[in-house]
């Protein structure tokens, strides 16, 4: 839990607080997190009257494995997030904002479906399974059909 003390914004619209945390991947719940260490949010919630607006950037590093060579590799994270939650999901007897489900789900949707090292990776040879990018090989690059097999053996 990741809970944020918006008592003091609570009484007028409009009002606002900064907020500026350092979140491990524990505290938002992840098991198996794709960003390395820490990440850290800093921005405001703003009292909407019905629901509190948290805008935030969050930066941080993200360790990878390439989806092409399967190399590992780092990259920054580093985006901006606006999210209205509502008030039937403040604690206002306590005055307290839980924000680690909505930091979650703003990684996880930022998480690369295909992280890769650099936009032009060759990746690995299907047939030799060598990294294409560091050596070549000899193998044959297009796949033959077995169903043509046999008109290639007329070409020998």
């Amino acid at each position: 839990m990741i809970k944020v003390d918006v008592s003091q914004i609570l009484a007028r619209v409009g009002d606002s607080q900064p907020v500026s945390l350092v979140v491990d991947a524990a505290a938002i719940g992840e098991t198996a997190p794709w960003f390395d260490g820490n990440v850290t949010v800093s921005g405001e919630v703003i009292n909407l009257g019905n629901s509190i607006r948290f805008n935030a950037r969050i930066v941080g590093r993200a360790k990878l494995e390439c989806g092409r060579c399967l190399v590992a590799f780092e990259q920054p994270i580093e985006f901006s997030l606006e999210e209205d939650i509502e008030s039937e999901e403040i604690d206002t007897a306590a005055g307290v904002l839980d924000i680690a489900e909505t930091i979650r789900a703003a990684l996880i949707f930022h998480e690369p479906m295909q992280p890769l090292c650099k936009e032009e990776c060759k990746g690995l040879c299907f047939h030799c399974g060598i990294d294409r990018n560091r050596q070549e090989c000899n193998c044959e690059q297009k796949p033959i059909d077995p169903r043509l097999a046999g008109l290639g053996r007329l070409l020998e």
